[in-house]
């Protein structure tokens, strides 16, 4: 009797157990997730938790999205969208209850901590990448143009002053080694165009970034800008005269790569990183930045799948891949470390060293033209445009004005 007594209990405690892992799926709630990636095995440990993903509209207020979708977890990325104003708006839940997530936050960069912790300590979201994308100008090719220290560029009417001079030395000894870039990542279909392009991009960022860090409305239709793309066209073009065409540069060392549209983990395992980048600024005189993309994931205040959603979160700070966490931990050690293909990647204490030493400020706003459906290839039709000689400089900077978010 005592014996079937005891298999009784047993049995009851089994099944409460099964029950309780199974209440969330049972009671026919499901977590809805907005632009979310999650590690496959998460879900494979809970299979009790159903999930589904939520149609959103990427273009419009993350407020009022989150209002009609009723999303529980959500994945931003600071290109196209802010924290401020759903914090401000009291809309996130606080993460700060999770000893797993207060503890990987607190290992953050500084910077990166200064985008998720608000004023009174609580986490609104909890970072998942930070890839840093600068200007690198490289030092085995600089040494081999004979170039000093002091020709570095700080700026970029600083850019434009050194490339004038670059192509004027290379019209009297043409280089056979070195090339100012050979372009990788950037392409516009027009070879002739893509030395201007590029730099084009490189003054868009610089002038929106700016005005961005002064807190100032972003407008391109300044006389400033305009002047700039004028001369910005002028030796873009006269550079592609000078240099060996694009594919004999593939053969060349570069002197710069602009890693504004992506580049190499930890500038592909070189013992130097920030100490080698011209700053997003348009003079010397102003703040030195440098762009870093930057991805977190939050919470919806109020959703009913708070619980499960922290600790779908406590599982990706505890499996964040090497690439997406070098430039987010101020921990993070110097050393190789694989690829998911199986090819290793190499991070140089000197790519960390220089990264956290860094005395400019890193900066991860949104564009104006990543917050308006089709900005972003409208601002690029008009650079052609513009390089093509078919608008103005003038009308470029008020057509990028009524194109932009802004």
């Amino acid at each position: 009797m005592i014996m079937r007594c005891k298999h009784v209990i047993i049995w009851l405690i089994l099944l409460m157990l099964f029950l309780s892992q199974t209440a969330f799926a049972d009671d026919g709630a499901s977590m809805k997730l907005w632009d979310v990636n999650i590690n496959r095995s998460y879900w494979r440990s809970h299979p009790e938790v159903k999930h589904e993903s939520v149609q959103y509209n990427p273009w419009g207020n993350m407020l009022d999205g989150l209002e009609e979708t009723q999303a529980d977890v959500v994945g931003i990325r600071f290109l196209n969208h802010e924290l401020i104003p759903l914090i401000e708006k009291d809309a996130l839940e606080d993460l700060s209850d999770s000893a797993v997530i207060s503890k990987a936050v607190d290992c953050m960069m500084p910077w990166i901590k200064e985008l998720v912790v608000t004023a009174d300590g609580r986490i609104a979201a909890f970072p998942t990448l930070a890839y840093v994308r600068p200007i690198y100008w490289y030092q085995d090719a600089w040494d081999a143009a004979g170039l000093q220290p002091e020709d570095v560029p700080r700026s970029y009417t600083g850019l434009l002053d050194f490339l004038d001079a670059w192509i004027k030395r290379i019209e009297r000894t043409p280089e056979k080694n070195v090339c100012v870039s050979r372009l990788v990542r950037f392409n516009t279909g027009i070879e002739k165009l893509n030395y201007a392009a590029w730099l084009m991009e490189i003054l868009l960022f610089s002038h929106e970034m700016q005005q961005r860090y002064a807190g100032e409305e972003v407008t391109f239709n300044t006389q400033e800008f305009i002047t700039l793309a004028q001369r910005t066209r002028e030796i873009g073009l006269a550079l592609y005269e000078a240099e060996p065409r694009q594919t004999k540069r593939q053969e060349m060392m570069q002197l710069l790569q602009s890693d504004l549209q992506g580049g190499e983990h930890a500038n592909n395992g070189r013992p130097y990183g920030m100490s080698h980048t011209i700053p997003l600024r348009i003079t010397d005189e102003q703040p030195e930045l440098s762009y870093v993309c930057v991805e977190a994931v939050f919470i919806r205040k109020g959703s009913p799948c708070s619980q499960e959603g922290i600790q779908m979160i406590e599982d990706m700070a505890s499996n964040v891949h090497w690439t997406k966490g070098l430039a987010l931990y101020s921990d993070f050690e110097a050393g190789d470390y694989p690829f998911d293909s199986g090819r290793m990647g190499y991070v140089d204490e000197g790519w960390l060293r220089d990264y956290r030493d860094y005395e400019g400020a890193f900066v991860a706003y949104p564009s104006v033209f990543n917050q308006k459906k089709n900005a972003s290839s409208d601002k690029e039709a008009l650079v052609l445009k513009f390089l093509k000689e078919d608008i103005s400089a003038e009308e470029l900077a008020q057509k990028l004005d009524e194109c932009s978010f802004m």
